[in-house]
């Protein structure tokens, strides 16, 4: 799968939400981006660290599609819509075989996404010495798992609602009481 069928997917998921579900991705992103934000300041020493002796080094000879899910989309699109127009431009130029990521500004880096709307295994991917951040990575791993069963149980409780409401369940099973003769 190519990250600009993810990032249509993300996109065709986001305009299919009601007002209220779009409410409630909003609150699950802003928790996303909380936990996010705990992390980056728990782990600023860890980062500072990769920055001089790795320097991007893990955004490069990846497999970019087994890193960047569409969860991940759709938290980038909801949290950062600003964005959207540069990550069009970027996925033009995605290749079929990419060593390094391609949201890499100019190839080698700073991200393109904000600090509090990045994939999660990039946000949870340390070199070493995660351990001091542990609950903060326990938090955001959390925060997204509550984002990946709203998108995955939301067709599922679209399509109770519709059994139960609109009377189709009983429709389906055909008219009730005794047959007449």
């Amino acid at each position: 799968m190519s990250m600009r069928y993810k990032f249509k997917a993300a996109e065709n998921v986001i305009t299919g939400l009601n007002p209220g579900e779009q409410a409630r991705l909003g609150n699950i992103c802003s928790e996303i981006q909380t936990a996010e934000n705990l992390l980056l300041e728990a782990a600023q020493e860890i980062l500072d660290d990769c920055g001089r002796k790795c320097r991007g080094l893990c955004c490069r000879n990846i497999h970019i599609d087994d890193i960047i899910t569409l969860l991940d989309c759709v938290h980038i699109l909801a949290t950062a819509p600003a964005i959207h127009p540069l990550i069009n431009e970027t996925l033009v130029k995605e290749g079929l075989y990419s060593a390094d990521c391609i949201f890499l500004k100019g190839g080698t880096g700073p991200c393109l996404f904000p600090s509090d709307a990045r994939p999660e295994k990039c946000i949870v991917s340390f070199c070493r010495g995660d351990e001091r951040v542990a609950g903060e990575i326990r938090a955001v791993r959390k925060s997204f798992n509550r984002l990946s069963r709203f998108i995955y149980l939301r067709r599922l409780r679209a399509a109770m609602h519709f059994l139960f409401s609109s009377g189709a369940l009983g429709k389906a099973a055909g008219p009730s009481g005794p047959p007449t003769a």
